[in-house]
């Protein structure tokens, strides 16, 4: 088919958008609506988009032609997101069906590209959310997550070739857990200083402390990796402000700051360490904790990365109180290699891309086990200064050290912190510890909301809460200090 014979297509460019056939929509069904896409998005800026028109028949030559399987277009569209992670725009470009090139271009593709995938962190891998045909086009539509969050890119084709890329974030709004009252507590700006900049935070505080009527327990939220705000935020989802207005509707009060890679100018090649990172602005939250007047007793209540640090910050803060939720307690280098390879498989497709990454991955972690690594190296998204700052630290052994009561949570459908991996690394080291509590919630997924079946990146992005169990538990354990 020549491109005289194609119905007229065209290819907005800029930042604007680069086009889309469809997929208006892809919660569930086999096939999305059949509305064109030319969407907007949370920021009102618009998606990447290619837009085409309705089909036509197709020519002898195409009905001869050899047909693409959904597994050759599934592989077709991982490469081309492994290609848009390494900055390989003008291959995407030359992947566009010939009547394209002269309309698409490298800063159609990379502007957008830019803006949606620049601030979520280190690419993870990619899963198929939806396969289908829209207008007449078959698609395929990929969950990219990334560190902190997960970005749909719809690839739409004709043949091999593309004529259709769509980068979609997700526009939920947040909605606040039934489970908090708001006329239960207050909350008040807050400044946590750090070396790199201060940084925001805000305090939740029960109403009848902030009256003056006694003092409550207070705790310090601390983020997993990535640069993470003060709610934690994925998608329409913010855990920790629901942990937090839950447990202020309980009578505790809750100090949640931004995190240094989110608000100050720093990166990966800062030669920064878990201290930097994590360590030492939350021993400062404390102290800013530990100011206000109407609060006694203060723990520390991380995350992920936050809950492996929780040990190290209790013990250089002198809290009288740890937990740690979802927190690896063994390699996280080795984990990070099973969340790659868990997502390249969890589809039941693993496409060459998939499986090059895998191998890189594994390699890495190879490396970074035997302790070879260059000074200002940067590997699996941190710098050789973190990973040989984690060799030396036994969060386990730490918080085994520690003489104040400690709470150990897992989620039971996590694949980032898988339950039987970690939960038995906690126990064993705590087995002496009488003031060690430990939690199973079967239901939730990393984040802690609640979900079923095997847990996929695409959670994240529905919109959810944190799980009232786990809230009710964190209240009952802190007043307890």
């Amino acid at each position: 088919m020549s491109p005289s014979d194609l119905p007229r297509r065209r290819v907005l460019a800029g930042a604007a958008s680069v086009a889309a056939t469809a997929l208006a929509g892809c919660a569930g069904g086999d096939q999305p609506s059949e509305t064109s896409t030319d969407a907007t998005t949370t920021a009102g800026t618009s998606a990447t988009t290619t837009e085409a028109a309705t089909t036509t028949e197709p020519t002898d030559e195409e009905t001869t032609a050899e047909p693409v399987t959904d597994a050759e277009r599934v592989a077709i569209a991982k490469r081309v997101v492994e290609e848009l992670v390494a900055g390989e725009f003008e291959a995407v470009v030359d992947r566009f069906a010939d009547q394209f090139q002269d309309q698409v271009s490298e800063p159609a593709i990379a502007d957008p590209w830019r803006e949606f995938a620049g601030e979520l962190g280190a690419y993870r891998g990619a899963t198929v959310a939806q396969q289908g045909t829209s207008q007449g086009y078959p698609f395929v539509a990929l969950r990219a997550t990334f560190e902190r969050g997960v970005l749909l890119v719809v690839v739409t084709f004709e043949g091999h070739a593309l004529v259709g890329l769509n980068l979609r974030p997700t526009d939920a709004a947040y909605e606040p857990p039934a489970y908090a009252n708001r006329d239960a507590f207050v909350e008040r700006d807050a400044t946590v200083p750090s070396p790199a900049c201060d940084l925001g935070g805000t305090l939740s505080l029960p109403a009848s402390a902030a009256d003056g009527d006694g003092t409550v327990p207070g705790v310090v939220l601390v983020h997993g990796s990535g640069p993470a705000d003060r709610n934690q935020s994925f998608g329409p989802n913010r855990p920790f402000q629901d942990v937090a207005w839950g447990l202020a509707s309980r009578g505790v009060a809750v100090l949640r700051y931004d995190k240094r890679t989110f608000a100050c100018d720093v990166s990966p090649a800062d030669a920064l360490d878990l201290d930097d990172l994590t360590v030492a602005d939350a021993v400062s939250a404390v102290d800013v904790l530990r100011a206000v007047d109407a609060v006694d007793d203060v723990a520390v209540v991380g995350h992920s990365l936050g809950g492996l640090a929780a040990p190290r910050i209790a013990t250089e803060a002198e809290t009288d109180g740890m937990a740690s939720l979802a927190a690896p307690a063994g390699s996280l280098a080795e984990l990070v290699a099973y969340q790659v390879a868990y997502l390249a498989n969890v589809d039941g497709t693993v496409s060459d891309a998939e499986r090059e990454r895998v191998e890189a991955v594994d390699a890495a972690v190879d490396r970074i086990q035997a302790g070879d690594l260059d000074d200002d190296e940067v590997v699996l998204g941190y710098h050789a200064a973190f990973w040989r700052d984690l060799a030396a630290y036994d969060p386990a052994a730490v918080a085994a050290d520690l003489d104040v009561p400690r709470f150990l949570a897992f989620a039971g459908r996590d694949y980032q912190v898988p339950v039987d991996r970690a939960r038995p690394e906690w126990e064993t080291a705590l087995s002496g510890a009488s003031t060690a509590s430990f939690r199973t919630y079967p239901s939730a997924n990393h984040l802690f909301l609640p979900g079923e079946g095997p847990s996929t990146p695409s959670e994240y992005l529905q919109p959810g809460n944190v799980l009232e169990a786990l809230v009710d538990d964190l209240a009952a354990w802190t007043a307890d200090l």
